[in-house]
C-alpha cells in the first residue's frame, strides 16, 4: 500500500464531503454530521500518512498504539521540530472540534485539513 497516496485521497475524500454535503452558508457549514464524518477521514489519513512514514523508517507500532496520538508526537518531534505543533493543532481541529464537536467554521477546517496537508506531504 502506498500510505501517502492513499492518505491524500482520505483528504481529497473530506474535501468532497465538506463541498458536496455540508453545505456552506457564509462563514459556516449547515450540516454538523457531514463535518464529522469529513474531520475524521481527514485525521484519519494525517495518520496513514505517519504509520506509513514510520514504517518506512523501521518504527515498529503495535496495533494497541495505533490509536496512541503521543506516539504520534514523539515520532515527529524526533524527526522535525516544526510539525509537532501542526499535529497538535490538527488533532485539536480535525479530531476534537470537527469529529467529536462538529464545529461548523468553515475558517477553522479548512486551517485543520492544510495542517493535515502539511503533515501528510512531510510524510511522502
Amino acid at each position: 500500500m502506498d500510505y501517502y497516496i492513499e492518505a491524500l485521497s482520505y483528504l481529497d475524500y473530506a474535501k468532497t464531503i465538506l463541498k458536496t454535503k455540508a453545505m456552506e452558508n457564509g462563514e459556516f457549514y449547515e450540516n454538523g454530521d457531514y463535518v464529522s464524518v469529513a474531520a475524521y477521514k481527514a485525521w484519519n489519513g494525517l495518520l496513514l500518512a505517519l504509520q506509513g512514514k514510520m514504517k518506512r523508517e523501521g518504527v515498529e507500532i503495535s496495533e494497541i498504539d495505533v490509536k496512541d496520538i503521543s506516539v504520534y508526537k514523539d515520532f515527529l518531534l524526533k524527526n522535525n521540530k516544526f510539525l509537532p505543533q501542526y499535529f497538535v493543532s490538527s488533532y485539536n481541529i480535525l479530531y476534537m472540534g470537527g469529529f467529536y464537536e462538529k464545529d461548523l467554521s468553515i475558517s477553522f477546517t479548512d486551517t485543520g485539513l492544510e495542517y493535515a496537508r502539511k503533515i501528510i506531504s512531510w510524510c511522502k
